[in-house]
C-alpha cells in the first residue's frame, strides 16, 4: 500500500507517498505530473527498496515555490531537508522529464555545503 504524507521539511512542505524498506530512492516527476507518475513502479520496488516520490513544487499537493521552477537552489535545499527529516543517510535519485534536473542540483547544493 502506498502512504501518502506530507513533510513541511522546509519552507514548502513537500507532499509524498513512501512505501517499502531497504535502500531509498527519491522519484522525482517531470511535468505537468505529480508523484503518481511512479505508483506502478514503486509498487513493484517497494519489496526492495523505500521508495519515496514527492510532488514537486507548484504541481499536485505541493505548493508552489514563489519563483516557481527557476528557483533550483530552493529545490536542491527542499529535497536536502526531506532526506535529513526522514534520516536517511544517502539515497538513489531517479528523475524523468523536467524531475531530472533536480538530481543534480541537490548533488551540486550538498557538495557546496
Amino acid at each position: 500500500m502506498i502512504t501518502p504524507a506530507t513533510i513541511a521539511a522546509s519552507s514548502v512542505p513537500m507532499h509524498q507517498v513512501c512505501i517499502g524498506c531497504g535502500d531509498s530512492v527519491l522519484f522525482l516527476h517531470g511535468m505537468p505530473t505529480s508523484c503518481h507518475l511512479w505508483d506502478r513502479v514503486i509498487a513493484r520496488l517497494g519489496g526492495r527498496f523505500t521508495c519515496i516520490a514527492v510532488d514537486l513544487p507548484g504541481l499536485g499537493r505541493t505548493p508552489r515555490l514563489p519563483g516557481g521552477f527557476r528557483e533550483l537552489d530552493a529545490l536542491a535545499v527542499s529535497i536536502e531537508a526531506l532526506r535529513v527529516e526522514r534520516c536517511i543517510e544517502k539515497w538513489h535519485m531517479v528523475g524523468h522529464d523536467a524531475g531530472s534536473p533536480s538530481p543534480s542540483s541537490t548533488r551540486i547544493a550538498i557538495r557546496t555545503e
